[in-house]
């Protein structure tokens, strides 16, 4: 049975463009990012609007999706949270779970 710090620790987090055409596979507008001293990171994303999202570890929402998937483009539209993301600065969000239904 995993102790509380593991517990909090699996998370996966997915950051991806609000745009379709910018979602495909190897894309620089897209991490995925695993949780690091109660914070996700995602650095290097150039500017521009992004849908964010977390799952936890019993949930394979992030970690089997395909950037260009559109159910889980439309997933992530509907339950994400939108942030922009602007030259040399960086962007806090309260992340929301991501679970399929």
């Amino acid at each position: 049975m995993p102790d509380e710090a593991e517990a909090r620790a699996a998370f996966t987090m997915v950051v991806m463009p609000a745009w379709d055409s910018r979602r495909y596979p190897s894309s620089r507008y897209i991490k995925v990012a695993f949780k690091r001293d109660g914070r996700f990171e995602a650095a290097g994303l150039p500017p521009g609007e992004y849908v964010v999202a977390a799952s936890g570890q019993n949930d394979t929402a992030i970690s089997t999706f395909e950037p260009d998937d559109p159910e889980f483009g439309a997933l992530l539209a509907a339950r994400g949270t939108r942030v922009t993301v602007f030259e040399r600065e960086r962007a806090s969000v309260n992340l929301r779970l991501l679970r399929r239904r």
